[in-house]
């Protein structure tokens, strides 16, 4: 795969994803459409985006994991 076929790829998935998880989202967090993004104070999505960061240092830890018991599985193969 080129790296022009990575970033086509990335890109096409990021707007059919990034578009279905935001509208869900919104249906969850504003519904009325009375609150969203913009309404929020800088600290409000200051801490929101610290949140998120918690969540993907997770994900991102229990991945390595993952691929430590993958290479120890082939090292011991």
């Amino acid at each position: 795969m080129t790296d022009q076929e990575i970033r086509n790829r990335a890109v096409a998935d990021f707007v059919a994803e990034g578009t279905a998880k935001f509208n869900a989202g919104i249906q969850e967090h504003n519904p009325n459409g009375d609150k969203g993004l913009d309404r929020m104070s800088k600290a409000q999505k200051l801490k929101a985006v610290k949140e998120e960061i918690l969540d993907l240092w997770f994900y991102v830890t229990a991945l390595a994991i993952e691929v430590e018991r993958d290479a120890d599985k082939k090292d011991n193969a």
